[in-house]
C-alpha cells in the first residue's frame, strides 16, 4: 500500500466525497479540520478491505509457499493414515454394522502393512534408505489401529450377540492381531535393512537372489490375504497352505545353502548373522498370513 500510497489517498478523497457527500478534508473550521476524522476511518476500512482481496485472491499460492517452507516430519497421506474412519462407537449397539466397520479397518490395516513391507524389502534391493524413511511411523499406525479395533471390538462384545458374531468377532481379533506382528517383524528388517546399508554391507549374489524369491513369496500371501479378508472369501485355505509351505521350504533350504556358504568362507560371519535374522522374520511373517488366512476362514 505504500507504494500505491498517493492514488490510495484519491481513491479515499473520491469516495468519501461522493458516496458520502462529506466536503473536502482540508477545510477548516474555527482553525480545525472537522472532517479529516471520516477520511482517516474510512482510509483505515478501505486499506483492511483491499488487503482482504488482494490475499483472498491469492490465498491458494500462499498456502502453497507457506507449506513448501514449513518442514514436517510426516507427509500428508500417511499423516491421515492414523485416524480411523470406519469405527462408529454409536453402533456397538449393532453388532451387524460395528463388525462391518470393523472389517474395514482392519483391510486399511493390512494395506499399511502391505505397503510398510514392500516398501522395507526393496530398501535392500536397490539399496535406497529413503524406502525406510516411514517404516516406523507405519508401525505405530499398525499398534494404533490393532488397540483401536481391539477396544472396539471387546465392547461390541460386551452386548448380547449370538454365536455367529462371537466367531466372527473373534476372527476379526485375530486378524488384527497377527497384522500388527507382521508390521514388527517388517520393523526387524527394516532395522537389518538399515544397518546393511550404512555399514555397506553387501549380500552375495545367491544370497541377495534367495532374498528377491523369499521375499516376493511372502509379499504375494500378504497381499492375497488382505484381498480375501476384504472379500470373506472362506476357500482361502488350500492356496494359503501352498504359500506358507513354500516359504517354509524356501527359507528351510536358504539357510543350509547360507550356512554352506559360511562354512567355506564365502561370506563374512556378520553379514551371514544379519541375512538368517532376515530369513527367520520373512518366516514369521508367512506364518502370521497364516494364521490371518485361517481366520478368514473361520478355522480358528
Amino acid at each position: 500500500m505504500v507504494l500505491l500510497f498517493p492514488y490510495f489517498l484519491k481513491l479515499v478523497i473520491f469516495l468519501t466525497n461522493h458516496l458520502l457527500g462529506t466536503t473536502s478534508p482540508d477545510i477548516l473550521v474555527g482553525e480545525e479540520k472537522p472532517y479529516i476524522s471520516r477520511y482517516i476511518a474510512n482510509a483505515h476500512t478501505m486499506f483492511n478491505v483491499i488487503n482482504a482481496i488482494i490475499f483472498l485472491s491469492i490465498l491458494p499460492y500462499l498456502v502453497k509457499v507457506a507449506t513448501w517452507l514449513t518442514p514436517s516430519a510426516k507427509d500428508e497421506k500417511l499423516d491421515e493414515l492414523y485416524h480411523i474412519r470406519y469405527l462408529d462407537r454409536r453402533f456397538v449397539d449393532s453388532p451387524e454394522v460395528a463388525l462391518l466397520q470393523a472389517r474395514l479397518e482392519i483391510v486399511r490395516m493390512g494395506d499399511i502393512a502391505q505397503t510398510m513391507f514392500d516398501d522395507v524389502v526393496n530398501a535392500l534391493r536397490i539399496r535406497n534408505s529413503k524406502n525406510l524413511s516411514t517404516w516406523k511411523d507405519r508401525e505405530d499406525i499398525l499398534d494404533n489401529f490393532q488397540k483401536e479395533i481391539t477396544d472396539f471390538l471387546v465392547r461390541v462384545m460386551q452386548d448380547n450377540i449370538i454365536v455367529e458374531e462371537s466367531k466372527e468377532l473373534a476372527s476379526l481379533m485375530r486378524m488384527s492381531n497377527n497384522l500388527e506382528k507382521i508390521g514388527d517383524e517388517a520393523e526387524d528388517i527394516a532395522i537389518a535393512i538399515e544397518a546393511i546399508i550404512d555399514d555397506g554391507f553387501y549380500f552375495s549374489s545367491q544370497a541377495l537372489q534367495d532374498y528377491v524369491v523369499i521375499s516376493s513369496e511372502v509379499s504375494k500371501f500378504l497381499a492375497l490375504v488382505i484381498q480375501e479378508i476384504e472379500e470373506e472369501n472362506v476357500n482361502i485355505m488350500p492356496e494359503a497352505v501352498t504359500l506358507v509351505n513354500n516359504v517354509n521350504q524356501m527359507a528351510e533350504q536358504m539357510r543350509s545353502s547360507h550356512y554352506s556358504r559360511l562354512m567355506e568362507e564365502n561370506c563374512e560371519m556378520e553379514r551371514g548373522a544379519i541375512f538368517i535374522d532376515i530369513l527367520n522374520a520373512l518366516e514369521k511373517i508367512s506364518d502370521f498370513c497364516y494364521n490371518v488366512a485361517q481366520a478368514v476362514a473361520g478355522v480358528k
